[in-house]
């Protein structure tokens, strides 16, 4: 039996991310298509709950159609407000805390052809079913208050009950996609909400082998899949319309409405495009020998803040502010070199902070290029941004405002000795900068648990994220570890 734990959740998008290689192809035609290419692992067949986000087997991971209510920038810290409109936290001083949370109006799913609303009652059937019979957010939820932990207040509006708060785990539930339409799963949570949670546990086989129907609920829909890809496409521009109150920098605004993407199958279809010309744009993980059989002329450029990376806490001060967040994983941190630590030395990363989806940056107008900021190892940059803040230097050591030593301690997962010396190369780089920091390795449960309750000050986590799976969608911010490359014969605007 499969149960979505933090470590298995966590563990699953670790596979997605390093089993898969992804690139986006964009052919060179008046209306410019992008091909995702994965590898072997998509299995497809009629009848298999590809579309179950509680199966082991399903396509969640590789579809990305599903958006969650907020999504985390690691730069500042913040919760970019996705299908929630805003949210309130009530702590009380018997350790438990409430999230109310407020949707925004006038979503739809899709299905490629027909409609149908979002409100809170897919919000309320993802989680309820999630805690009930797969321990989410455990021990913060628990399975047996589940009728009293997620709770309808009204079609918009949904309210979460933790008997035992945590700083961090609203972050999840935020963050979670919403990948389950309350009226295919009604029978199911129904069912839920009479067993007792032994019973319900059991009953989570039967979850697993649910054949849900097709969903989407993002602006992108998958519009064809077989056994070899997934195609993608932007929804109709009545209903795309509503993502770009939500995305305001979407790289489809920039482009024909029409473009569409296609997952398809192996890296060495990926690199027979390339080779043949066929392409305009490409983002995949290729191996060194891939990569040198990729034509001269293309020009290469990698991705930032990928695979495993340092985590700063955002509820721990100074942690929390964004110019203490910039300095210390912006520019104070030699990619190259964290980058070589996990066995890249041939893809150092691209240094650009972007918030949205490389391949189309130059096509943005002057104003949003301008909020760009590159993340070059920049000592001087980084003791303005801490200056601007109250804190100082003094005799080669950084200080707060309230005249306290500047420290850090980072959290690693003992037993992962590359993840860890990832964190270790950045710790070196802080300590030698005048913050002293110190690298401690738990046992990867005891590891996982103080990162799930917001006990640590930074981390060493995958993404360089609170959690592997806080991450900003593509169209929005894609940060999957990989590198693109740009063909020069192609159309606007790579050529």
């Amino acid at each position: 039996m499969v149960k979505y734990t933090l470590v298995i959740r966590l563990m699953v998008i670790i596979v997605a991310i390093l089993a898969l290689s992804l690139i986006y192809v964009s052919y060179a035609q008046q209306k410019p298509e992008i091909i995702n290419a994965a590898g072997t692992s998509i299995v497809y067949s009629p009848g298999i709950p590809v579309w179950n986000p509680f199966s082991p087997g399903n396509l969640i991971s590789n579809a990305y159609t599903w958006s969650g209510l907020a999504s985390l920038s690691i730069y500042t810290g913040n919760l970019w407000p996705i299908l929630a409109k805003n949210w309130s936290i009530q702590v009380f001083p018997n350790g438990s805390g409430i999230l109310i949370v407020y949707l925004r109006r006038g979503f739809y799913w899709f299905n490629g052809s027909a409609t149908m609303p979002f409100t809170a009652w897919d919000v309320y059937a993802e989680n309820y079913i999630g805690i009930k019979a797969f321990g989410w957010y455990s021990p913060f939820m628990q399975a047996q208050y589940a009728n009293d932990e997620v709770r309808v207040l009204d079609n918009y509006t949904i309210e979460f009950y933790f008997p035992k708060w945590s700083p961090i785990e609203w972050m999840l539930v935020l963050t979670t996609p919403i990948s389950t339409p309350w009226p295919v799963w009604k029978p199911i949570v129904e069912k839920l909400q009479s067993l007792t949670p032994s019973e319900a546990t059991k009953y989570a086989v039967n979850i697993t082998k649910f054949v849900a129907p097709y969903w989407a609920l993002a602006p992108y829909y998958v519009s064809s899949i077989s056994n070899s890809f997934i195609k993608y496409s932007l929804e109709p521009p009545n209903l795309l319309s509503k993502w770009l109150e939500v995305f305001p920098f979407a790289d489809w605004y920039y482009y024909d409405s029409s473009s569409e993407m296609k997952l398809v199958g192996g890296t060495a279809q990926a690199l027979a495009t390339i080779i043949a010309n066929e392409a305009t744009w490409a983002w995949v993980f290729f191996s060194p020998k891939q990569l040198s059989e990729i034509p001269s002329s293309w020009g290469i450029i990698y991705v930032p803040d990928t695979g495993w990376g340092m985590s700063l806490n955002p509820n721990v001060y100074p942690f929390n502010l964004p110019q203490v967040r910039q300095a210390l994983e912006c520019y104070l941190v030699n990619r190259t070199a964290t980058g070589a630590a996990w066995g890249l030395s041939m893809m150092p990363p691209e240094p650009e902070q972007i918030p949205s989806g490389l391949p189309v940056i130059d096509s943005y107008p002057q104003s949003i290029r301008s909020m760009f900021f590159n993340c070059t190892y920049n000592t001087s940059k980084a003791a303005e941004l801490l200056e601007s803040v109250g804190m100082y230097e003094k005799n080669g050591q950084w200080y707060l405002p309230n005249g306290s030593l500047l420290t850090v301690s980072v959290l690693g997962p003992s037993g992962w000795a590359n993840v860890l010396y990832v964190g270790i190369v950045a710790a070196n780089e802080w300590s030698a900068f005048g913050i002293p920091t110190e690298v401690t390795s738990d046992e990867v449960g005891l590891y996982l648990s103080m990162l799930n309750s917001g006990s640590y000050e930074a981390a060493v986590t995958f993404g360089s994220m609170i959690y592997g799976y806080l991450t900003i969608w593509n169209w929005l911010n894609n940060p999957w570890w990989a590198f693109g490359a740009f063909n020069p014969n192609g159309v606007y605007p790579f050529a």
